[in-house]
């Protein structure tokens, strides 16, 4: 509720309570601090409560990276997306609509259009979706690096559905 409301300071003092009293975060708690702290763009919080989630052993799940992900895509520290993106990969992530946005985003103002292609290659391979908004960024990006084979590939995989 906190976080919703813009009160960081009252949300961290609340789970410092809860600390003292014996009740550790879990995952659930973590997100919401770090989705709070990713709206407000304060990274150095977002990295703290990062390394200390990997410090009490608390699993980080899809909710976790796309918070952190979408904290640093706010700040414009694209490359830190796509570390934690192939983090998130390497550790058996599957791609959803909300982190595949995130990252054709990215990989598309970066000029990363071969990471943007696996990208909609591994959707496709997963079952994953495209949305008609991502397909239309993705598409542009593609046709803007000259990659007119991959967009028409995409385009006849967005019609094929």
């Amino acid at each position: 509720m906190y976080g919703k409301t813009g009160r960081a300071r009252d949300a961290m003092r609340l789970v410092a309570k809860m600390k003292l009293k014996g009740c550790e975060p879990n995952v659930w708690i973590y997100n919401s601090l770090l989705d709070m702290h990713g709206r407000a763009k304060n990274l150095r919080q977002v990295e703290k409560l990062w390394k200390e989630m990997k410090r009490r052993k608390v699993t980080p799940d899809k909710v976790t990276y796309s918070s952190v992900i979408s904290a640093y895509n706010k700040s414009k520290e694209y490359e830190m997306c796509v570390r934690y993106y192939h983090e998130y990969r390497f550790n058996g992530g599957v791609i959803d609509g909300a982190m595949a946005g995130i990252m054709a985003g990215v990989f598309s103002k970066i000029s990363r259009i071969d990471e943007l292609v696996k990208l909609l290659r591994d959707m496709k391979s997963e079952g994953t979706p495209i949305d008609e908004r991502l397909h239309r960024s993705a598409t542009n990006a593609l046709r803007d690096a000259g990659l007119d084979i991959q967009a028409k590939w995409l385009q006849d995989s967005f019609e094929a559905k």
